[in-house]
């Protein structure tokens, strides 16, 4: 069994890890949000959450492209860029279902 010491390391330098991420998907939901001008928010008040879930969708079978064929990736987007713009439209989800309910 790890010394407590050593777990608290281990669990601090995991969190550290998470944040990394956390970081990469808040840059690059500032620069798409700007370059696609808020899009996702106008298409969801639109169309709801089913937008939302088509996004998902969408990066989730991208992933699974990519695992199976590495090759495909013809515009420059890994697997890692397609699990931050997935994580990126689940933040974001999250942001206009938390809109709606101060809403009603």
């Amino acid at each position: 069994m790890e010394s407590k010491a050593t777990y608290t390391n281990k669990a601090n330098e995991e969190t550290m890890d998470f944040v990394v991420v956390l970081n990469k998907m808040l840059d690059t939901y500032t620069v798409k949000n700007k370059a696609y001008d808020g899009a996702f928010a106008k298409r969801f008040a639109k169309r709801g959450l089913a937008y939302a879930v088509d996004k998902i969708s969408e990066k989730c079978d991208r992933v699974v492209a990519l695992e199976s064929n590495p090759d495909i990736d013809n515009f420059g987007e890994s697997i890692e860029d397609t699990l931050l713009d997935m994580a990126n439209y689940c933040a974001m989800t999250l942001v206009e279902l938390n809109k709606r309910r101060k809403q009603d």
